[in-house]
């Protein structure tokens, strides 16, 4: 019978069935036995050889296992349990956590509104528990400097086709993201992030919020978690952003907050935009470059 070697026991592994939900790391269920004679199914994802990093952004699942065991066990939130993980190198790295039966991703709950304002609610948590956390738990974390953000914009730049033609703005914007708003960005408070706090990476049972994939998380401006899940999310966006700022400064934002949530969808914007050249030239892009001009215009970077 096959044995999982974990921190501080040897679980039995009882079964192992593939896992349904996409996935881009290996991915399976496991069913195991715990010296006490308990049974649990596990969720495990090894690296296998796959990686997709990009610019500093995506970190592997060693850096995630790291993360679930230093940063988010102390928390102590509604992240999925941590039961083992190890970044083995050359592509061995694994990461072994609780299964949650019965999650759905908040972008695949037929209207998903409340979920999304749930989830808001719980990241303002977050981020503020994790402003409390000791210095060794956040020196865990890959922290966002004025150069990682600027590299967003430059690649976007670099991988547009006819971008002078299709989008005569767009080298000012880049300009004007390098010189204000990156090191703004840079310069703002930071928190412990989860740094793609899309509704696609976040599972829901019941009332419960499950973050899941940690493996961007960073030190950053926490509002860009905040964006990535409630923009595009009309009918619950303003009672989501009002969740936020009651968790996370009792319902008293700061003064730059705006400002900074815009100047976070910039960078998202340009962060997917320049993730690889494909993306930034298929036709759904269009949205993104629509985006970042309106979001430019309302910060007054653009005419």
């Amino acid at each position: 019978m096959t044995r999982l070697a974990l921190r501080d026991c040897t679980f039995e592994v009882l079964a192992s069935e593939p896992n349904p939900a996409e996935s881009t790391f290996p991915s399976e269920i496991l069913t195991c036995r715990t010296p006490d004679g308990r049974t649990l199914t596990l969720f495990h994802k090894r690296a296998g050889g796959t990686g997709h990093e990009c610019h500093g952004h995506r970190r592997g699942i060693g850096y995630e296992a790291a993360v679930y065991e230093r940063v988010l066990e102390l928390i102590g939130m509604s992240t999925p349990a941590f039961h083992g993980g190890e970044n083995g190198g050359d592509g061995d790295a694994w990461l072994l956590i609780s299964h949650l039966p019965g999650a759905e991703r908040i972008d695949r709950i037929e209207h998903g509104d409340e979920a999304v304002v749930h989830a808001a609610a719980w990241i303002g948590r977050f981020h503020a528990a994790a402003e409390r956390l000791p210095g060794d738990a956040l020196a865990t974390l890959h922290r966002y400097d004025a150069e990682y953000y600027r590299g967003w914009s430059r690649r976007t730049l670099d991988y547009v086709e006819d971008g002078e033609r299709r989008f005569p703005w767009l080298a000012e914007l880049c300009r004007a993201f390098e010189e204000r708003c990156a090191p703004a960005l840079a310069a703002a408070p930071v928190t412990a992030i989860h740094g793609e706090f899309y509704p696609r990476n976040v599972l829901i049972r019941g009332s419960d919020v499950h973050p899941i994939d940690w493996e961007s998380a960073a030190l950053a401006s926490g509002e860009i978690d905040l964006v990535a899940l409630i923009d595009g999310w009309d009918e619950s966006h303003d009672r989501a952003l009002s969740a936020y700022v009651d968790e996370r400064f009792d319902g008293r934002a700061p003064d730059a907050f705006e400002r900074r949530c815009d100047a976070a969808r910039l960078y998202l914007g340009f962060r997917w935009l320049g993730d690889r050249p494909y993306w930034t030239n298929l036709d759904s892009s269009e949205y993104e470059f629509r985006a970042l001009r309106a979001t430019a215009r309302r910060m007054e970077l653009l005419p």
